[in-house]
């Protein structure tokens, strides 16, 4: 999924985070000691999918989940280290996501294997930390896709050469000239079998030179 829309919707809503709204780049970066307001995150964070529903074709269901991760401060009031200020202000935040992103349909871009299916539903919330310093929430947001188009068909009448090498390299387990052999060792009859068997098998219309070097085969 793209989250650069929904970052730019939240950012023209004028919400309480203003511009202060970033993606999963910058998430990745922060450093709470350098954070000087409240700040939100847009990141994705999971997607389920589910087996394809036909087989002529590919058309598979795809569950999307993004969330809303917020900064929020907690040192405000000298009185409150707590966290029950900030902590009381995620319902207005939360309200402010609702009324923004709540079944809102994103748009289809160009990818005509993905379709996003349906608006975007709320999923719940989870707190991740907090200190006398910052409050750490994230919400949660889900929306419905598929992932669809013809099955990939490969044409192998193209594959008109093989080359084959045999190498048959000395082994201390074939036994000397004139000793039993071992038991399931390859007699030469066979091996001479195999290599006959094979030439024909790929005699016209494949590459015979793979064959021109001739075999050395062990003889009992």
């Amino acid at each position: 999924m793209k989250i650069a829309s929904i970052v730019l919707r939240l950012r023209a809503a004028d919400t309480r985070f203003g511009n202060n709204i970033a993606g999963a780049a910058e998430f990745g970066m922060v450093q709470a000691d350098t954070l000087t307001e409240d700040t939100a995150y847009v990141i994705q964070t999971d997607e389920t999918t589910f087996p394809n529903q036909t087989e002529a074709d590919v058309s598979q269901r795809l569950t999307e989940e993004f969330g809303i991760v917020v900064a929020i401060r907690n040192d405000l009031s000298l009185a409150d280290k707590t966290g029950l200020t900030a902590y009381d202000s995620l319902f207005e935040i939360r309200r402010e996501f609702w009324n923004i992103l709540v079944g809102l349909e994103l748009p289809n871009d160009d990818d005509p294997q993905y379709i996003i299916e349906g608006p975007i539903s709320y999923k719940g919330g989870v707190l991740l930390d907090i200190n006398a310093a910052w409050l750490w929430y994230q919400f949660q947001f889900t929306f419905p896709a598929r992932l669809t188009g013809a099955l990939q068909e490969y044409d192998l009448d193209s594959l008109d050469t093989i080359s084959a090498q045999w190498v048959m390299t000395p082994n201390k387990q074939i036994p000397t000239k004139g000793a039993e052999p071992l038991p399931g060792a390859i007699a030469d009859s066979d091996m001479e079998s195999i290599i006959s068997f094979t030439e024909n098998l790929l005699a016209g219309g494949f590459d015979s030179r793979a064959f021109d070097s001739g075999f050395d085969l062990y003889e009992g």
